[in-house]
């Protein structure tokens, strides 16, 4: 496995193209599924400070890079908790909610 360095947590975490995240020690961490809206979330510190990060932003953002001004994540086969990176991209709000109602379906709405 490619482990890489999260940005802004260099040293600490890593995670590799499937989302999986370790700490230093290379042991696996858990990821919670948050119901509400259907992502999953890594549980992470940082200078003391526990957060909850979505693990399809931190896969695109180690793999890829930041995310552009006036874009999203977009999981391409709509499943929200398939956080591979062959599976995402980052693509305007608009794509994003064309994508959400050509190939998904889903009716439009002001954000996504």
């Amino acid at each position: 496995m490619n482990w890489k360095p999260i940005p802004r947590f260099e040293g600490k975490y890593f995670i590799v193209e499937d989302g999986q995240i370790c700490n230093r020690r290379y042991q696996i961490l858990k990821t919670t599924f948050n119901p509400s809206n259907g992502y999953v979330n890594a549980n992470l510190s940082i200078n003391g400070k526990h957060i909850r990060p979505l693990v399809h932003r931190l896969v695109l953002e180690t793999f890829v890079g930041p995310c552009p001004a006036h874009h999203a994540t977009n999981h391409k086969d709509g499943n929200k908790t398939n956080n591979r990176l062959d599976n995402l991209e980052w693509i305007t709000f608009g794509d994003n909610q064309r994508h959400r109602h050509r190939i998904l379906g889903k009716r439009q709405t002001s954000q996504s």
